[in-house]
């Protein structure tokens, strides 16, 4: 399996957990495999305190972190900072604001 097919059932694993819809049967074993690694902190907390390794840094995200630095997609990583956070880092760097003109021409058509 490839990391981003990993970690879409990751995703989906815990989507059920946090009682959203139920997730596709995994392939045998695929839970037990992260559940009896040591740094696994529950299934809500993919994502936001754990993740696994394997992303290669490329142009849009060139951050070097855990999941970076480890290999294997199948090994879990303590995130450095949550998905969330990691993204809008991401979109700092990458989006233009608008400029102040513009944000007041907004708020004020509201």
């Amino acid at each position: 399996m490839t990391r981003k097919q990993i970690r879409y059932l990751l995703f989906r694993i815990r989507t059920a957990a946090e009682g959203g819809s139920e997730c596709p049967e995994p392939p045998e074993n695929f839970k037990k495999s992260f559940e009896g690694q040591a740094k696994f902190l529950g299934w809500p907390n993919f994502g936001v305190t754990w993740d696994v390794g394997g992303r290669i840094p490329n142009e849009d995200n060139p951050l070097v972190d855990a999941t970076s630095k480890e290999s294997d997609h199948w090994t879990i990583v303590l995130r450095e900072e949550s998905l969330d956070d990691a993204w809008n880092t991401v979109l700092a760097r990458v989006v233009t604001p608008l400029p102040e003109a513009a944000t007041q021409e907004i708020n004020h058509n509201d």
